[in-house]
């Protein structure tokens, strides 16, 4: 981790930048000295040592001792925390009881299960068929949740292919605080004085599952794209899925 991000840090919340900082956890002592940010994330990719091996190619040896120890680190944290999972079909959408027992370890305010994108260096290592649909990514979520009984689903951001869960003592009387009051937040980061994740809440606008089928919407999308070509007697004709999905559905 960049050795001066307290500076940088501090700095962007004298200025009023929010702050979402995102870490694989391979430098926990950075993590236990890290100043308040807005949210900080970390990525778990697996729910055991050799799986996270495969998926993310770690420097260290000692990778999995580091994700531990940065997951007891985060438990300490005040501000918002979050646990990321990053579905890649296939590869790593098993045990999801391995999952909620790192996840409890962290003891993270919430916990965001997004769909694996095939994007940027990762088509080295993958293929665009590790890229989950989004009803997939719904159905590994509620699967997390069924092992972690502090937790539940509040909402979902479908383009993005995201599902959040959060700590049910965000549901305050029958209603989700789940959003950040920015404001808030850079008031206390400044004052000086402790605070708590739940000191800088807003109410969510928007909680639930759509329920959408985003694989039925590409295949239909696709259907009437390959109809209107065939018309038109205009190439090509053949278009694949996933080709499809990742240009017009995302």
């Amino acid at each position: 981790m960049y050795p001066k991000i307290n500076e940088l840090i501090e700095k962007f919340n004298r200025e009023g930048i929010s702050t979402f900082l995102v870490t694989n956890a391979q430098y926990p002592d950075a993590i236990r000295d890290l100043a308040p940010v807005t949210q900080l994330y970390i990525s778990v990719d697996a729910p055991e040592k050799n799986m996270l091996k495969e998926i993310d190619v770690p420097l260290f040896d000692d990778y999995w001792e580091r994700l531990n120890q940065s997951l007891e680190y985060m438990a300490e944290k005040k501000q918002r925390t979050c646990i990321r999972v990053t579905h890649v079909k296939g590869l790593n959408d098993s045990y999801p009881e391995k999952y909620a027992e790192l996840i409890m370890k962290a003891d993270p305010d919430f916990i965001e299960v997004k769909g694996y994108m095939h994007i940027g260096a990762s088509r080295n290592r993958l293929s665009i068929e590790c890229m989950p649909w989004h009803e997939e990514v719904v159905a590994f979520s509620k699967e997390i949740e069924k092992c972690l009984p502090e937790y539940a689903i509040v909402t979902e951001h479908v383009p993005s292919r995201v599902v959040m869960l959060a700590k049910k003592t965000y549901n305050i009387d029958g209603v989700w605080h789940t959003w950040i009051d920015f404001e808030k937040y850079h008031e206390l980061a400044n004052s000086g004085a402790e605070f708590c994740a739940e000191d800088y809440i807003k109410r969510t606008p928007q909680v639930g599952l759509s329920g959408r089928m985003t694989k039925q919407e590409a295949e239909e999308k696709r259907r009437k794209l390959i109809e209107e070509r065939q018309s038109n007697n205009s190439l090509p004709q053949h278009i694949e899925l996933y080709e499809f999905a990742e240009k017009d559905v995302q």
